[in-house]
């Protein structure tokens, strides 16, 4: 379904972050208005910005370490125009995407407010960027490859959780949905209530190709199932399957946020055997002050192995040469103090050939 998405972000320091994002957005045939199509300046018509956020389906903003211009006239809270897009597709309840540049990532010191003495030498875009990481869900980006593979992910995510609710709201007022959604919904509905998704022929590991996954929480914050649930989808870039949340017992995915339990995950379809009042999934360190970075990093390694994927370093593929005794004794102390045996298990074995669908990256043919 093609949407009209509105591409936010200062201009100067993120022009090719912009332009990856640009193109990963019109690869999918989506009308993305950026302030490329009128003026290649951050001194953009106010007005001209703020039609353009009212009159798209998506907003994507992107925040590094500048305010942006502040325009003089009829701004009486003296915003940047970037902050007064973002108001403004707040104020009018549209669908927000938001990345902000990851702290520790290098960046030019000219294009950083703190340098430059610009807009309180950096107060005001901390204050914001502080604002997007603590009050939603904002993605964490590094490089500008990174950034275009999590906005098309994310904007995915969306499309199939509007579509689904389109749908079902469609059915319960027993109207019928907008020509396309309905569709839409239908294609990423495989496995219905109740129903239990299934392994692949192939690799019986892996999950067949369209399974949507329930995942029930067992306990924790609400606020932080919904950030792992949004994390876990940045599968769905790379992998034809959909999570959702479930109060199912039966459910496929079963998380914990049990403390000192470790943070792992069942690999694959072998969470089918597991008992159903049981935890397939722990986070045992993940709580709500965790850093985005670090909760997207765990969420993203763990549900990897809730599709069926082992460590690529047990690959038989890999090549890696282990000086052992220094993996025994770094894996000794905390956070993990693992026994030998443990190490030879979780780092040092080979797994099977039919554990792993395609070959090392390191060995892959050009």
């Amino acid at each position: 379904m093609q949407l009209r998405i509105y591409l936010s972000s200062t201009f100067a320091d993120l022009e090719t972050y912009r332009e990856k994002v640009y193109r990963g957005l019109r690869a999918l045939r989506h009308d993305v208005i950026a302030m490329e199509d009128y003026v290649a300046a951050d001194k953009r018509p106010v007005q001209q910005c703020l039609e353009d956020v009212r009159s798209a389906d998506v907003y994507v903003g992107i925040f590094a370490w500048r305010y942006g211009y502040v325009p003089r006239d009829d701004n009486p809270h003296g915003r940047s125009i970037t902050e007064l897009e973002l108001r403004e597709a707040e104020r009018l309840g549209k669908p927000r995407l938001v990345f902000v540049l990851k702290g520790t990532a290098p960046w030019p010191p000219n294009m950083m407010d703190v340098t430059t003495g610009e807009n309180e030498r950096g107060a005001r875009i901390a204050k914001l960027r502080d604002e997007l990481m603590q009050e939603r869900l904002a993605g964490i980006f590094e490089t500008a490859d990174e950034l275009a593979t999590k906005v098309v992910t994310a904007l995915y995510g969306w499309q199939i959780e509007s579509s689904r609710d389109t749908a079902v709201q469609a059915k319960q007022a027993g109207t019928v949905a907008p020509k396309g959604v309905e569709a839409k919904a239908v294609a990423a509905k495989v496995a219905a209530a109740g129903e239990t998704a299934a392994a692949r022929a192939t690799y019986p590991l892996l999950w067949r190709s369209g399974s949507r996954l329930r995942v029930r929480f067992l306990n924790g914050p609400p606020i932080l199932h919904r950030r792992v649930l949004r994390l876990a989808q940045i599968w769905t870039a790379y992998a034809n399957i959909t999570f959702e949340a479930s109060d199912d017992e039966a459910a496929e995915v079963r998380v914990a946020f049990d403390e000192g339990q470790g943070s792992w995950s069942y690999e694959g379809t072998t969470c089918l055997a597991i008992d159903t009042k049981e935890k397939t999934v722990n986070f045992g360190w993940l709580r709500l002050d965790s850093p985005l970075d670090e909760l997207e990093a765990v969420v993203v390694h763990e549900f990897g192995h809730v599709l069926g994927l082992a460590h690529e370093h047990s690959n038989p593929d890999s090549g890696i040469s282990w000086n052992e005794e220094l993996i025994y004794k770094e894996m000794s102390g905390p956070p993990n103090h693992w026994d030998r045996a443990a190490v030879d298990a979780t780092i040092l074995a080979t797994g099977s050939e039919t554990a792993f669908p395609s070959a090392s990256p390191s060995t892959r043919s050009p």
